[in-house]
């Protein structure tokens, strides 16, 4: 029961980087962001801190950093398990992505896994027109070193995990909106749809926020399942202009996780919210 329940920690950690798996494709059929949409979107620059909260406690924190630099946003985040969670299962998570600012396209992505010293690192890298390249390099401490190079075909819109979180925030919600997703994670394709559910308003930060929740359900591409695999996660996203992600529920079969926004700190340059 304590390896699964801390196992959740990875999870959770993997949820705020990745956002879950929710990426966009033109060949998914998927509305693309409309020039209004983009135009409007203009995420607060900085840093957004957030804990992992399981049995009321919190077991691991993870600071996202957003930043613009010529027309290419960086997303950086770095998460790891604290306290008696740190004391009894080790994970570091740590990524890296580079999306185009003018179309929230995926350029290059990087997410390092660190679970007892296992560390696994995985490189995407997406070029218009062309399969997406994934390398990936596997190390453990009695273990010679492994290493592999793949290719996914996807549509020409495909993005990674960082991407998709910028996209699922570039969404013009509103209550039964839904869109279709692609994503490549790792050497997979999987097909995601967002719909959003309700508004509600929730306690984050210190404050009292409006937010939608749109629920994500994924199937892998190539795989014949009856039924979708369904990612029992709810993402919370704020119905304000910042369109900040504030909370990510995830249900597993040991009990429920909630990554929250706990604040946000923004670059010296950035300009302040608006209310």
């Amino acid at each position: 029961m304590l390896n699964r329940s801390l196992r959740c920690c990875r999870q959770g950690l993997a949820v705020l980087a990745t956002t879950i798996a929710l990426v966009a494709a033109a060949s998914a059929g998927h509305a693309e962001p409309t020039a209004a949409m983009l135009a409007e979107f203009d995420p607060p620059l900085g840093v957004y801190h957030y804990s992992l909260e399981w049995a009321n406690s919190v077991v691991a924190r993870a600071d996202l950093r957003v930043s613009l630099d010529d027309d290419v946003y960086r997303v950086e985040v770095e998460g790891q398990t604290e306290g008696i969670a740190r004391r009894l299962y080790q994970v570091r998570y740590r990524g890296e992505a580079a999306i185009d600012a003018e179309d929230m396209s995926a350029i290059e992505s990087v997410i390092v896994r660190d679970r007892d010293g296992r560390i696994r690192e995985t490189r995407t890298f997406f070029r218009p027109g062309e399969p997406v390249i994934v390398e990936e390099t596997r190390r453990r401490p009695d273990k010679p070193t492994r290493q592999s190079v793949s290719e996914v075909e996807a549509g020409s819109g495909a993005l990674d995990p960082f991407s998709l979180l910028f996209m699922a925030r570039v969404v013009d919600w509103d209550v039964g909106v839904a869109e279709r997703f692609e994503v490549v994670s790792g050497d997979d394709l999987w097909m995601v749809d967002l719909n959003c559910v309700d508004r509600v308003a929730i306690e984050v930060a210190g404050g009292e926020r409006e937010a939608w929740i749109v629920i994500p359900t994924a199937e892998k591409v190539g795989e014949e399942s009856d039924r979708p695999f369904v990612y029992e996660v709810a993402l919370f996203v704020s119905a304000d202009s910042a369109r900040d992600v504030l909370k990510v529920r995830t249900r597993t079969r040991v009990g429920t996780a909630r990554l929250r926004l706990e604040r946000f700190s923004p670059e010296p340059t950035s300009t302040e919210r608006k209310s």
